[in-house]
């Protein structure tokens, strides 16, 4: 989500006239193809009204509400100023966390005695994180520019010390006009780096999983509290519009950004896949915006329920063949290195057909059937380039395209290939490791947004109706009563949207966003009208 608000925020910024306001943060919008100078003018803008939302809190004190409003606006703005920054480094830890791999490949290409100028266009043409920069680079050599002075330009433009390290390493291969194995080593080193961070990660994740608990349930429950006993209790009382704005857009607000700051900060890996613009959100979205609505109309709770337990059935449905595709692939993916060492005891591979079927001997039921598909068109003569190409674009794999693009290497350039295949073996075990350790650096983030769907409609509901028999006694019913007890579910539905947003990003799953939405969505609903009284026929 971080990715995909910042694009937006990008494309609105061009709508809006330059301000002549420096800012170091800003700057990095350019190297998104914005101007700088738009974008501060946009978050100038944004921050008014986002400020102001948030500092209704404050309304039922104006000592307060006037003092809190500028104190937010320049939080607000610094905040999004950040945001390219952010979302550069992001784009740098990706370029950081594909750079061994791709060096591995690099080595292979230039030890199949392939040109490294021919070495350097193939992989810019390839998927990589650095792929596009790596693409403007040697359209700078093809213009007359120096291999050196290209990727100079290329490892300044990221300020990092590690593809420096790995532009330096490349650039001794190509001036002693050999250096693939030097290569190898640094690749080692930065897969070793790169199960550090991610160790490193997951202590920084108890501070995330803490900030948002407070922004999703201890904030939400300290500010019913001070609504409904403000008149009684605190001489000052909260208008209804004001407890509405604060429940589902200031808390919302609050709490995705701390999620979208964990996301930007989570480290990368190699095999995520790059999805612009990925439509897998929006169906939830407008659920959510739905079921907002609904919330908030008097009608029975158990009407409600009844359209929430409709959309879990819906969701699941449109869930599980997708779901099923993506296990399907994870089969076969965790098949491919054993798969590979199967082979890598032939110094000569011989024909595509008998490497397929000795892979397939050596794997599960997912992968071997794949292969079966392959060796079927590898028998009707279809050239292998084509077969190769068609094993990864059919099951959407970029684990396999690699794999794929590497025999390809290998039967072009005709060699005794056996030590190459159990390499590309060892790397994918090395990035399916990294793989595991990512997942398990997240899990602290998935778990504590499920348990907040559950411990959120506890807290609020036991609040509310504690409050209002203390209200009652005290001085009379509170007319905020009525205007949170609608509130409230709608809230819960935006706060299950985000989370199972994240809970997809954390997964890698981005179809399964849609049934975790359906389910949390109905489970703290109901959970809510169970703690707090309500009766639901």
């Amino acid at each position: 989500m971080g990715y995909e608000m910042l694009e937006k925020l990008l494309e609105l910024s061009e709508c809006f006239p330059p301000l002549p306001i420096k800012s170091s943060n800003a700057l990095y919008a350019s190297k998104f193809g914005a101007d700088p100078a738009k974008y501060t003018a946009l978050c100038l803008v944004l921050s008014l009204p986002i400020a102001f939302l948030v500092s209704l809190f404050f309304l039922g004190n104006l000592l307060f509400f006037v003092a809190a409003f500028p104190l937010l606006f320049l939080l607000v703005f610094l905040l999004l100023l950040l945001l390219p920054k952010l979302a550069f480094n992001k784009k740098k830890s990706e370029v950081e966390a594909e750079l061994p791999l791709f060096l591995r490949t690099l080595s292979m290409l230039l030890e199949l005695k392939i040109p490294f100028h021919t070495a350097l266009e193939t992989l810019s043409s390839e998927n990589f994180a650095i792929s596009g920069e790596l693409s403007a680079a040697v359209k700078e050599i093809k213009r007359g520019a120096t291999v050196e002075a290209a990727l100079a330009s290329l490892a300044k433009e990221f300020d990092s010390l590690e593809i420096k390290r790995a532009v330096s390493q490349v650039l001794s291969a190509y001036e002693t006009g050999g250096g693939a194995e030097s290569i190898k080593k640094i690749s080692d080193d930065m897969f070793f780096l790169q199960q550090h961070r991610m160790k490193e990660f997951s202590s920084k994740q108890a501070m995330f999983s803490l900030l948002f608990i407070a922004a999703s349930t201890i904030l939400p429950a300290v500010y019913l509290i001070f609504s409904v006993l403000g008149k009684a209790v605190f001489a000052s009382e909260t208008d209804p519009l004001s407890f509405i704005l604060v429940f589902l857009v200031g808390f919302p607000l609050l709490s995705g950004a701390i999620l979208s700051f964990s996301s930007m900060l989570s480290p990368s890996h190699s095999l995520e896949e790059k999805r612009k613009g990925s439509p897998q959100f929006i169906l939830p979205l407008a659920l959510a915006g739905l079921f907002v609505l609904l919330s908030l109309l008097e009608i029975n709770p158990l009407i409600k329920i009844i359209i929430l337990f409709a959309t879990l059935l819906g969701s699941a449905a449109y869930f599980y063949p997708r779901y099923k595709r993506e296990k399907y692939r994870e089969a076969v993916e965790d098949s491919l290195p054993d798969a590979l060492l199967s082979v890598s005891g032939n110094s000569k591979l011989g024909r595509l057909e008998s490497v397929f079927s000795t892979m397939r001997r050596s794997s599960n039921p997912q992968l071997a059937n794949e292969l079966s598909v392959s060796l079927k068109q590898l028998h009707a003569n279809i050239k292998p380039a084509k077969v190769l190409d068609d094993l990864w674009k059919r099951n959407s794999s970029l684990v396999l395209k690699r794999v794929s693009t590497f025999f390809t290497y290998l039967f072009e350039a005709g060699v005794d290939a056996g030590n190459y295949v159990s390499l590309m073996a060892e790397d994918l075990f090395r990035l399916f490791e990294l793989r595991r350790e990512r997942r398990n650096a997240l899990s602290m983030q998935k778990y504590t947004l499920i348990f907040g769907a559950f411990i959120l409609p506890l807290v609020l509901g036991n609040s509310l109706s504690l409050i209002s028999e203390i209200s009652d006694a005290i001085g009379g019913e509170s007319s905020i009563v009525p205007t949170a007890a609608l509130t409230i579910p709608a809230y819960l539905i935006l706060y299950s949207f985000l989370a199972s947003h994240f809970i997809a990003e954390t997964e890698s799953r981005k179809s399964s966003e849609l049934l975790y939405f359906a389910a949390l969505s109905m489970a703290s609903t109901i959970l809510f009208y169970l703690f707090s009284g309500t009766t639901l026929l």
